[in-house]
């Protein structure tokens, strides 16, 4: 990928960590594990998807 594509993303991912983060505390308004676990895991994957579109922008 060139560098403009990465800076979208790199823009995207910006975005969607508050989302799931905000999915994540409804979640766990309702109490349910499940989607609790599945936002978490999401997060988590978007958080190293982040740091590597970063490394390569260097």
């Amino acid at each position: 990928m060139d560098r403009k594509t990465l800076r979208y993303f790199k823009i995207a991912f910006n975005f969607e960590i508050p989302l799931f983060m905000i999915c994540m505390l409804i979640s766990a308004y309702k109490q349910s594990i499940f989607w609790m676990l599945f936002f978490l895991i999401v997060i988590i994957i978007d958080i190293f998807a982040l740091r590597f579109v970063e490394k390569k922008l260097k």
